[in-house]
């Protein structure tokens, strides 16, 4: 079962990614008449592994053929995007991109054995995601985005935050909001979503900015507390959750982080 904010959200998905591939790189007339696969780049149960396993089904009946999801997890993401780069350019084998794979991965990375631009081809957009500053308050007892800010100041290097890894969104997310508010703390890189968020709820980390689809099945289990969205709006599923930019903190204002998936 997938979030209902989720499966709204994602309800036409399908049928735009459809119709963008039927009218550039996959217009063949007899196009698809074998299995589809999407290379996912990283692990099952990740925020865009939840996303892509959202669309899967019905695109693969819109398409009239299977949709197979092959994970290369690994190297945030850019072991996938190779794979795909290097593929038969025949639209059978396609990319689930983000904003960190086909972004910012390229200014991270001193050197890729790809070329974002020259290797790919935009299909089509599916979601713009939030990520949530999730806590756990066993080793954080704060309950407003306020004392969080106040007890890091207070306790500079002391606080492990974790992410999805080196250059994720969630890194990224995290490190921005440091920056702004001169905030010092140690960051702690896994492997993908759900390593990441275990560390929180077991206590090895205090803290992560993960996708709202990600961290909710341990907000409503009440393993995790919810400080502030990092979006300028508020998100849907989790409405009595502020976003920063509105939390008053200083250096807060205008504080507006979202990752995207296509």
């Amino acid at each position: 079962m997938f979030p209902s904010f989720l499966r709204r959200a994602l309800s036409g998905a399908a049928a735009i990614l459809l119709a963008a591939a039927g009218s550039a790189a996959f217009a063949q007339p007899d196009w698809p008449h074998q299995p589809v696969t999407l290379i996912m780049g990283f692990p099952a149960g990740s925020g865009v592994d939840v996303v892509a396993r959202a669309i899967q089904e019905p695109l693969s009946r819109q398409l009239g053929q299977p949709v197979v999801i092959d994970y290369k997890a690994g190297a945030a993401g850019n072991i996938a995007s190779e794979y795909v780069a290097r593929a038969r350019p025949d639209g059978y084998t396609l990319s689930f991109g983000t904003a960190a794979t086909h972004g910012s991965n390229a200014a991270l990375y001193k050197k890729l054995p790809f070329d974002v631009e020259a290797d790919f081809v935009p299909v089509a957009p599916v979601l713009d995601v939030s990520n949530v500053l999730t806590i756990n308050p066993d080793v954080m007892d704060v309950k407003t985005l306020k004392e969080f800010v106040d007890t890091v100041k207070a306790n500079p290097g002391k606080y492990n935050y974790a992410s999805t890894g080196n250059g994720a969104g969630t890194h990224m997310a995290f490190a921005e909001f440091n920056s702004r508010l001169g905030l010092q703390m140690v960051h702690v890189p896994y492997k993908g979503g759900p390593e990441a968020i275990t560390s929180v709820v077991r206590g090895e980390t205090c803290c992560i900015m993960n996708q709202v689809q990600t961290v909710l099945p341990q907000y409503k289990a009440g393993k995790v507390r919810l400080l502030g969205v990092t979006t300028a709006k508020p998100v849907s599923a989790i409405k009595e959750v502020p976003t920063i930019a509105a939390s008053g903190v200083p250096g807060t204002q205008g504080f507006d982080s979202s990752i995207w998936f296509g």
